[in-house]
Formats: C-alpha cells, sequence, structure tokens
C-alpha cells in the first residue's frame, strides 16, 4: 500500500496493456476497492464492463485475478468492435 505503480491508463486498451505488465500484488489491491469498476464506469462510461469485471469473483491468486479481468475486458472490447463494423456495413 502506498507504492505507485508509475502507471496511467487513458483508455481501455492501454488499460489492458497495463494490466498485463504491472505487478499483481497491484491488482489484488485494486480490485477489492473496486477501482478498476468505477473507473471504467465513472470515466470511461460503461456501465455493462463494469458490472461484467464486478463479478469477478476476488477470492483467487491476484495473477489469476489478473488473467479474469484481462479477459473480461478484451471480451468486452471485442464485442464493442464487432458491433461496430456490423452497424458500418450494414
Amino acid at each position: 500500500m502506498g507504492r505507485y505503480t508509475g502507471e496511467t491508463a487513458t483508455s481501455m486498451d492501454s488499460f489492458v496493456e497495463k494490466l498485463q505488465v504491472i505487478d499483481a500484488d497491484s491488482i489484488g489491491f485494486h480490485f477489492p476497492r473496486k477501482d478498476f469498476q468505477n473507473w471504467i464506469r465513472d470515466v470511461i462510461k460503461d456501465e455493462e464492463l463494469a458490472e461484467a469485471i464486478d463479478r469477478i469473483k476476488e477470492e483467487q491468486s491476484n495473477e489469476d485475478l489478473r488473467k479474469e479481468v484481462v479477459k473480461t475486458i478484451q471480451t468486452h472490447l471485442t464485442e464493442l468492435r464487432n458491433c461496430a463494423l456490423q452497424i458500418l456495413f450494414d
């Protein structure tokens, strides 16, 4: 606690990149405080993704937690991109 990682994300893509390289203990610190969910809900304005991340069980290792959060975000981003492409080409 109190050790700033020096990492900042300004988009969901950069957030996923940072999640994959930061110390897993940082994820274990922020996840139960709902810092990720609150940032996604309040700044990114994606309620659906925030709720999906909130459903992840925190009773797992920090490394497994990292994998679940990254997978959830990547899946959501892929779905959004596919939806956008569908709209563009219909």
